[in-house]
């Protein structure tokens, strides 16, 4: 059974806008990115303080709506004890939280590096919205891609199409430190636009 159904998918397209703007504002017409700089001219501590805020933010929006949606459901079902999950819908919501803040960095990471808010959405929101997922069932490398991995960690084991949860983290975190470790360096030594 699918714990939390389609939301958390759904709602990757949200986390995506968010970062894609979070990274890309600041090198918008307006330059930004220059006055920032004169405030804090230390680059790589701009990029990484940027980094965790979003990381934060994604990561408590992401645990707080999916635990209290579940809570709101089995309140409004009367299905049990709103805030008495069970340890595996919680490690649902883990799943979700941890999917969401990865996803998050990644677009963070392409905005940073493409100088951008619209490519992060141009690559990112379709795999988001299931292009992921129908690729893994077409060629089993697809389920290796970032959102399809991070599904790994809330969606159902038996329809055999993504990694285990296990390996679908793994993979997340590498494809989330790789995309971090480039774009930072590349925020440090360009030029501002």
């Amino acid at each position: 059974e699918r714990v939390l159904g389609d939301g958390p998918g759904r709602a990757y397209v949200l986390v995506v806008a968010a970062a894609a703007l979070w990274a890309g504002s600041e090198f918008t017409a307006g330059r930004q990115l220059r006055t920032t700089f004169l405030a804090i001219p230390r680059r790589l501590s701009v990029f990484v303080v940027k980094a965790s805020l979003l990381a934060f933010a994604v990561g408590i929006t992401a645990f707080l709506t999916m635990a209290g949606t579940i809570m709101i459901t089995h309140a409004v079902g009367r299905t049990g004890v709103p805030w008495t999950l069970t340890p595996s819908i919680w490690g649902h919501v883990l799943g979700v939280t941890y999917a969401w803040i990865c996803t998050a960095l990644i677009a963070f990471a392409a905005g940073c590096l493409t100088r951008s808010a619209i490519w992060p959405l141009v690559l990112v929101v379709p795999f988001a919205i299931g292009l992921g997922d129908f690729f893994a069932t077409l060629w089993r490398g697809a389920a290796f891609l970032p959102v399809a991995a991070g599904a790994a960690l809330y969606s159902d084991p038996s329809a055999d199409i993504h990694l285990s949860p296990l390996a679908g983290a793994g993979v997340l975190a590498a494809w989330t430190i790789v995309l971090v470790v480039i774009s930072g360096i590349a925020f440090v030594k360009r030029d501002a636009p």
